[in-house]
C-alpha cells in the first residue's frame, strides 16, 4: 500500500457516523536515527566539559546507552488540549479532536504545564504559557500547502509544511492551539515539508516520542485542568472478521 492510500485508508477509519471533521495525530515511537541524535545531543548537554575529554569511551557509551530506557517510552499517556476539548494518547500513540477551525493550518505547543486565567469561578478568560523559567515550552506551526503544476493545473501537490515558531510575547496561548502536556525534550517535532493529502480532516504529519522524562509528574499535574474540557472517547466498532472501525466522539 502506498503513502497516499494508507492516508486514504486512515481517514476514512477515522471519520464520524455524522461526517465531524477531525484533527488526527499520531504520537510514533522514534526510528534510529532520531535516537541516535536525541543520545548525541543528551551526551552534549549532560556531561561536563572536562568529563567530555577526560572520561573513558567506555564509561560515556555506558551512561548513554543507559538512557536507552527512557528514550524508547510508550506512546500512551500524553495528555492533550484543543478548542475545550481533551484527549489523551492511546496505546497507538492516536490523539484526536473535533475540527473546531476551517483554516487548514494548526499550531502544536508542548510544554509542560499552562495557566488557565479565570474571570470568574470556572469560567476561563484564556490559557497562558508559563514564562520560559518556570517551564520549557516549544510551538510548531503546521500550515496544509498546495503546489499546481504549471503545465497541468489539474494536478496538484498537497502538503504539510511544519516549522518552529516564537512563542507569543504576551504568552496568551491561541485558542485553537493544540497543546501536548510534555517536556520538549521528550517529543520530537521534524520541520520541513511532508506529503498529505486532500481532506476535510487535518490528518497531521507524524510526530516522535524520544523521551518520558517527569511524564508521571506532568500527567499528575493535568488533572487540575480537565475539569475545564470536555473529554473524548474512542470506540471499536467491528464491521466484518476482517476489518475493525475506530468512532471517536465527544462525550
Amino acid at each position: 500500500m502506498n503513502k497516499f492510500n494508507f492516508f486514504a485508508v486512515l481517514i476514512m477509519c477515522f471519520i464520524k457516523l455524522n461526517a465531524d471533521n477531525r484533527i488526527i495525530l499520531y504520537l510514533k515511537t522514534a526510528p534510529t536515527n532520531i535516537i541516535n541524535q536525541a543520545l548525541a545531543e543528551a551526551k552534549k548537554e549532560a556531561l561536563p566539559e572536562k568529563n567530555k575529554q577526560t572520561l573513558p569511551s567506555k564509561t560515556v557509551k555506558k551512561q548513554i546507552n543507559g538512557a536507552r530506557t527512557w528514550l524508547v517510552p510508550k506512546l500512551s499517556g500524553f495528555v492533550a488540549i484543543y478548542a475545550g476539548f481533551i484527549d489523551i494518547s492511546d496505546r497507538d500513540g492516536l490523539i484526536s479532536f473535533p475540527l473546531r477551525h476551517v483554516t487548514p493550518k494548526l499550531n502544536i505547543a508542548i510544554t509542560e504545564q499552562i495557566n488557565l486565567l479565570k474571570v470568574k469561578e470556572n469560567t476561563i478568560a484564556h490559557r497562558e504559557f508559563l514564562p520560559r523559567d518556570k517551564a520549557q515550552t516549544k510551538l510548531y506551526n503546521f500550515e496544509r500547502k498546495e503546489d499546481v503544476d504549471p503545465q497541468d493545473p489539474t494536478k496538484k501537490t498537497q502538503y504539510w509544511s511544519v516549522q518552529e515558531i516564537p512563542l507569543p510575547a504576551d504568552n496568551k496561548i491561541n485558542p485553537l492551539t493544540l497543546v501536548i502536556f510534555a517536556k520538549p525534550s521528550n517529543i520530537y517535532v521534524p520541520v520541513g515539508d511532508f506529503m498529505s493529502v486532500e481532506s476535510s480532516h487535518l490528518v497531521l504529519p507524524e510526530i516522535y516520542v524520544i523521551g518520558n522524562k517527569n511524564q508521571s509528574d506532568i500527567l499528575f499535574q493535568t488533572l487540575d485542568i480537565t475539569r475545564y474540557f470536555e473529554p473524548i472517547t474512542k470506540e471499536q466498532e467491528k464491521i466484518d472478521d476482517k476489518k475493525d472501525r475506530s468512532l471517536i466522539k465527544n462525550i
